[in-house]
């Protein structure tokens, strides 16, 4: 049985530096930083279409298109980061603001799990629900 590596503190600063390369309006950058080149994304059961997104490229294009110009996802701050194995969970606040200008949403909570692996983040699972966010982490699925 291969023993699971748990992510470091330099891996979490990686992470946290992505966030803030997000309230840049630095997707690039982001993806440059964290993405690993097969990286999936997969969104809240909330979100409507398509939920999973796999690379480098087209999680970054999602998230230009659809995250930050539709819902004009910003200010985002970090709440909280937990390393779960090879998981963070990272509790965020984030402003949203849809596209049409008129309709201020105001600060939601948001929880990402991202799995690290050889220093990159694999994978993204995002949840609005944090007892949804924790039995993820905690055995794996969803």
């Amino acid at each position: 049985m291969p023993i699971e590596t748990l992510v470091t503190d330099r891996e979490v600063a990686i992470v946290r530096e992505g966030y803030e390369r997000w309230n840049d309006g630095d997707v690039a950058g982001l993806a440059a930083l964290c993405f690993s080149d097969d990286i999936e994304y997969q969104n809240s059961p909330e979100w409507p279409g398509q939920r999973v997104y796999r690379g480098s490229d087209a999680v970054a294009r999602f998230l230009r298109e659809e995250v930050a110009e539709i819902i004009e996802l910003s200010e985002v701050e970090i709440e909280r980061m937990q390393v779960i194995g090879q998981e963070i969970l990272i509790e965020l606040m984030a402003r949203i603001r849809l596209h049409d200008g008129q309709s201020d949403i105001g600060k939601i909570r948001i929880f990402h799990l991202a799995r690290v692996e050889g220093g990159l983040v694999s994978r993204v699972r995002v949840y609005l629900n944090e007892a949804q966010a924790l039995e993820a982490a905690e055995t794996g699925s969803g």
